[in-house]
């Protein structure tokens, strides 16, 4: 399962959460090629004292080891688009991406390493 935690500017309207929150699932099932319900997606908007001038958005990716550097250089693109798109005068985005061993990531109550279905987007190795 993929857990994503993005932090953005306060102030956005409902509908541009709803892109925000929509973009990201987007990506991740795309980027990844796993079904929709193989992840998680939490946005917290910070108060404008608490980023800097060139803030846009801050996103931390929690995901299950084994995925290629091409996959996640797609994820990363798909990312990066979906917030530009929902978030136009947003600033500069980053992301942390932390891979997670295969037996601490789960998707209802089974673990990921007894359930490889789930994430396509497995690379052995």
């Amino acid at each position: 399962m993929t857990h994503v935690y993005a932090y953005i500017k306060e102030g956005c309207s409902g509908e541009q959460l709803k892109n925000v929150i929509s973009g990201i699932k987007d990506a991740v099932n795309e980027g990844f090629n796993i079904c929709s319900n193989a992840s998680t997606v939490a946005v917290k908007e910070l108060p404008a004292g608490d980023y800097s001038d060139n803030f846009g958005a801050f996103v931390l990716v929690y995901t299950a080891k084994g995925k290629g550097f091409d996959v996640k250089k797609r994820f990363a693109k798909l990312l990066n688009d979906a917030l530009a798109g929902a978030l136009p005068e947003s600033g500069e985005i980053k992301m942390v991406m932390k891979e997670q061993a295969n037996d601490m990531v789960g998707l209802n109550g089974v673990l990921r390493c007894n359930a490889k279905e789930v994430n396509s987007g497995y690379e052995a190795g």
